[in-house]
């Protein structure tokens, strides 16, 4: 491509902010289970560990308290043992801005009791 005045050669200058990774742990009640039946409660068995890559003074917007890990019961697994598991989604808070989860993120462990279950295990003892 050549402009009018017969000048082929365009000279750009590109700032590329320095990047950061750092690691966040996301505490046990922090990460929260959708699509639970409603008689339903749930306990996580772990906290989870994500990171974080982003524009260094990106990381100035992240309030570690607003991390949060969503798991949808909809979407688990079942271990052999009964336990379930489940890939969270990340959500840094409305304040992170220019920072990005890195995949793939860790499974969560979790307990599920339906208060029926309860009765029957208590009728038998």
């Amino acid at each position: 491509m050549v402009n009018e005045s017969g000048t082929a050669k365009i000279t750009a200058t590109v700032t590329v902010p320095e990047m950061a990774l750092r690691r966040y742990t996301i505490a046990k009640e922090a990460i929260e289970i959708v699509n639970l039946p409603d008689d339903a409660e749930y306990d996580i068995l772990s906290t989870l560990q994500v990171t974080v890559m982003g524009a260094l003074d990106a990381f100035d917007t992240i309030d570690q308290e607003a991390i949060r890990a969503i798991l949808d019961f909809k979407r688990l697994t079942v271990g052999e043992d009964g336990s379930y598991t489940a890939v969270p989604r990340i959500e840094l808070g409305e304040q992170a801005k220019g920072v990005y989860v890195l995949t793939p993120v860790e499974e969560v462990g979790f307990t599920v009791t339906f208060p029926e279950q309860e009765e029957e295990s208590s009728e038998g003892e």
